[in-house]
This record gives structure tokens, C-alpha cells and sequence, in this order.
């Protein structure tokens, strides 16, 4: 019996010359058995790649379903794609030049700083003690916030001023929560902060 498949001719190249006789009636069957069962993996596999290779164009009416685009059969597979492409590079991503372009299109400057822990014979004199958990962790400094306030002074304000402690912006700080990793603390600073 010949072996068609071809990983059952893959499977039968890996048998020790002398010890087995791939023509061998049971052992060709087996291995033609297993070789389909493995061409049939083999092709799942490289369909689910496609699937997941947005630029392939397969399963190109998931894609635009899934990023919300209206699927547009009038267009050509090409344009399809570039669209679904641009939408997924809109829906996030995890860079600090990412994070700082979204702020900046809603009128935000901001900087982004990167702690590190303290490490033995890497870290100098002088640097910041932070906890090994810092790394998960980072400082939004808020370059112009919105609106102008005033802490309260000491012989400058007087009763009824507000005691300003620290300055807020709701709208900033649920974009860097939902641009932010999941797994990442964000700690914004605003100016007078730091």
C-alpha cells in the first residue's frame, strides 16, 4: 500500500531504515491513518493563521463586523483591508507615543516618565527608592492643565477660597484608564504637583 498523504510520507521518512518496512501493510496503513489526520490539522491551522492575519483578506466580513465598519462588498478586497487596518490602529495601543498622541488630539500635553526599581549595582546615589512593583506603574505629568487654580496661602487668600489640595480632570484621567495596559497603574501629575 503507497502512502499518499503527506505527512504520512513525512512519518514514514522518520521510521529507522532497517528496523521497519514502511510497505508494510499495517504500518503503511497507520501511517496514512495519521498522515491525513495531520494534513487535516496542518490545513485548520494555516486557515486559522489567515484568519488571524487581518491583511490576508479571509474572513474579511468578521473583521468588519467586529471593528464596526459597514461591510462594503462594492469595494475591492484591498481597500476592505486597509480599512479594517485603520481601524484596529484607532483602537489602541500600548506605547507611551500612542498614549501621548491621543492626549495631544484632545488638546492635552502631557509626558510620560517610566519608573524603575532600585537596583543593586545598576542604580546610583541619590535615585529614588521605589519598590520592586513600580515598574507596573506610571507618571502622567500633565503639562497645561485646563483650567487655572490657586492653592490656598497664608496671608494671599482669603475665607472662603477653596482649599485646593490637588488639581483634577475626570475627562483626562478615564482616557488614560482605558488607554492604559490592564495590568498598569497610571499616577497623574498635574502642574504644582511635582
Amino acid at each position: 500500500m503507497a502512502i499518499e498523504s503527506k505527512h504520512g510520507q513525512a512519518l514514514a521518512g522518520l521510521l529507522p531504515p532497517v528496523s521497519y518496512d514502511p510497505n508494510g501493510r499495517w504500518l503503511a496503513l497507520s501511517l496514512e491513518v495519521e498522515g491525513r489526520m495531520l494534513d487535516r490539522v496542518s490545513a485548520k491551522a494555516e486557515m486559522l493563521r489567515d484568519a488571524v492575519d487581518v491583511s490576508t483578506g479571509i474572513f474579511i466580513g468578521d473583521w468588519e463586523r467586529v471593528c464596526g465598519l459597514t461591510a462594503n462588498s462594492k469595494l475591492d478586497l484591498a481597500t476592505r483591508v486597509q480599512r479594517v487596518i485603520a481601524k484596529l490602529n484607532q483602537l489602541g495601543g500600548l506605547s507611551i507615543g500612542y498614549i501621548t498622541q491621543v492626549a495631544k488630539d484632545l488638546g492635552y500635553c502631557i509626558k510620560i516618565n517610566e519608573p524603575q526599581p532600585f537596583i543593586a549595582g545598576i542604580s546610583r546615589t541619590g535615585d529614588m527608592l521605589w519598590h520592586k512593583d513600580i515598574m507596573w506603574t506610571f507618571f502622567v505629568d500633565v503639562c497645561n492643565p485646563t483650567d487655572d487654580h490657586e492653592r490656598f496661602r497664608a496671608g494671599i487668600s482669603k475665607a472662603g477660597d477653596t482649599l485646593m489640595g490637588r488639581y483634577s480632570d475626570p475627562v483626562l484621567e478615564s482616557l488614560l484608564e482605558e488607554v492604559k495596559p490592564a495590568f498598569s497603574r497610571v499616577w497623574v501629575r498635574y502642574l504644582g504637583d511635582f
